[in-house]
């Protein structure tokens, strides 16, 4: 999946993968490296038998926890292959995503390094938010796509996290707004709106 993509190169690992599968959202300067490696599959959530089949040294299979990738943890463990999928919508998945991965590719100082970061950041964020009131932070909307993201949803937990104020009220995933978006004229106090 494309969010495993980012953790291999942050790791530099890139060397330890035989191949990736095709996505649109695929970050060119995130995934410098990976971009290049041969494609396992047309989309993020297809892995094709017949390619995995090119690559009889390959260990383990890489991609993301969510439903959409069932399919390709599926067609691994069909060809013997072992598959982890990765979580990194929280803090903690992401940490654990990045240890698993050090320990599988061999690069577990450098995972340790990165979770090292990630400790730090979180406290510095969250000796700074001590000191600001609510009414004080800023008021947010998450967004991912044409949709707009609930209270709890992932990406708008990561945003209260970073010191937001989250002013959706509904408690589902997302809501389209596709086909709706003067409904974003009702957050009117909104300050800053993110776009995933």
């Amino acid at each position: 999946g494309t969010m495993t993509y980012p953790v291999l190169e942050a790791l530099d690992a890139v060397d330890r993968v035989a191949g990736r599968c095709d996505s649109s959202s695929m970050d060119p300067v995130l995934c410098s490296e990976i971009i290049n490696l041969p494609s396992l599959g047309p989309k993020p959530y297809e892995l094709l038998v017949e390619k995995l089949s090119d690559y009889p040294r390959i260990d383990v299979i890489i991609t993301q926890y969510s439903s959409s990738y069932d399919e390709v943890e599926e067609v691994a463990t069909n060809a013997g292959k072992d598959c982890i999928r990765l979580d990194a919508d929280t803090t903690e998945g992401a940490l654990h995503g990045y240890l698993l991965m050090g320990f599988v590719t061999d690069t577990s100082e450098r995972a340790s390094e990165i979770a090292q970061f990630y400790d730090s950041t979180i406290s510095d964020i969250q000796s700074k938010l001590a000191g600001i009131s609510e009414s004080d932070r800023v008021k947010t909307l998450t967004n991912y796509s044409y949709f707009l993201c609930g209270k709890n949803y992932y990406l708008t937990l990561n945003t209260v996290n970073g010191g937001g104020v989250n002013l959706t009220t509904f408690e589902s995933n997302t809501q389209s707004i596709r086909d709706n978006q003067e409904s974003l004229l009702n957050y009117s106090d909104v300050k800053v709106q993110f776009c995933y």
